[in-house]
């Protein structure tokens, strides 16, 4: 029998991102204000490039604009923009029931390398899982029908033994309409009477 396969995001399922904190220990890392943060950012296309991949830490750090970067080095900046997420760890019981019923698990998710980096080090959660498909490695952002093939090739499953849960809206309406069957994550009591309803709980 094919084993079944849930696929999680991660932004704000697995962890809670707090994109206010990111600004704040941007501006105090750089000493600047915070208007100046939001500002910069808004203009610079740092997140889409940085999550597709088409840039690293490395290179990014050196080719923002002096107001975000500061003068205080690599390792503080990457600290500044890391530390801004929380784990959900209510569902951390659910993972673990999922892994003991012999589910496979990954996560799919538009992310970049620094905040998965700093999460996978500090939280894990993530060890949890069988593999991860990563915008920033894959080269490509969900919704884009191409993360979602290269994850079920990834984990060599099947779509109608699959499931995807995202709390972002245009990324399950896309996994539909690739016949990926997908879930908006509500909350883990909602989440855990999906699991149990299509048969990946008992």
């Amino acid at each position: 029998m094919q084993s079944k396969t849930v696929f999680f995001d991660i932004r704000n399922v697995l962890f809670f991102f707090h994109w206010e904190k990111l600004v704040e220990q941007l501006a105090a890392y750089c000493q600047t204000s915070i208007q100046e943060v939001e500002k910069t950012l808004k203009e610079h296309p740092w997140k889409e490039q940085y999550e597709q991949g088409t840039v690293d830490s490395w290179f990014l750090f050196h080719q923002l604009p002096s107001q975000i970067q500061g003068s205080k080095g690599f390792a503080g900046w990457m600290e500044a923009i890391s530390h801004i997420f929380t784990p959900n760890e209510l569902i951390l019981p659910l993972i673990k029931q999922l892994k003991q019923n012999h589910v496979k698990l990954f996560t799919l998710s538009n992310i970049c390398e620094a905040h998965f980096s700093y999460a996978y080090t500090h939280f894990p959660t993530l060890h949890l899982f069988d593999g991860h498909v990563l915008s920033y490695e894959v080269q490509v952002r969900a919704p884009d029908p191409q993360i979602y093939e290269k994850a079920l090739a990834k984990a060599d499953a099947r779509k109608e033994n699959s499931l995807y849960i995202s709390a972002a809206t245009d990324c399950i309406r896309q996994a539909k309409q690739l016949l990926i069957d997908s879930e908006a994550y509500v909350s883990p009591s909602v989440l855990q009477k999906t699991l149990q309803q299509k048969n990946y709980l008992p």
